[in-house]
């Protein structure tokens, strides 16, 4: 039995907070450890960057303190894939195509961009699993 694939992350900001662990970091771990889920944690430094541009060295120390802080609650490197957006060649170039294609803005207020790069993640890695015969993929939020 395949097991069902999940991405979420953060934007390296700044530490993470009591907010994220009740918000989302104690879920993750929880589904982590309960072995029905293949986990994908993204840290978002190239979506960081959009409102941060004048400030690259607070997104550049923060990506150090949000992977310590995924390790402190339980995030587990050997049952989860932890990986920094900007390292992944493919997801900027997926994501510059996609914004050049598209030229009417999404109806959805609550659509960010980080949304549309969680997305094509999810895409890709579902296309990987497909081809190991897998059945789907969840997409969670980050703020779940």
């Amino acid at each position: 039995m395949s097991k069902e694939i999940y991405l979420t992350g953060d934007r390296p900001t700044g530490k993470l907070h009591i907010g994220h662990y009740i918000g989302s970091l104690k879920n993750r771990v929880a589904m982590q450890n309960s072995g029905e889920y293949e986990p994908f944690v993204m840290i978002a430094d190239t979506q960081a960057f959009t409102d941060n541009a004048r400030n690259p060295e607070k997104i550049r120390q923060s990506l150090t303190e949000v992977a310590l802080d995924y390790l402190a609650v339980g995030i587990d490197p050997t049952k989860t894939t932890i990986f920094v957006q900007s390292q992944i060649k493919g997801l900027f170039e997926l994501t510059e195509y996609f914004m050049n294609l598209v030229s009417v803005a999404v109806s959805y207020t609550h659509l960010r961009a980080h949304e549309t790069d969680s997305y094509l993640v999810c895409r890709l890695l579902l296309e990987k699993k497909k081809n190991n015969n897998a059945e789907r993929a969840i997409l969670l939020d980050n703020n779940q």
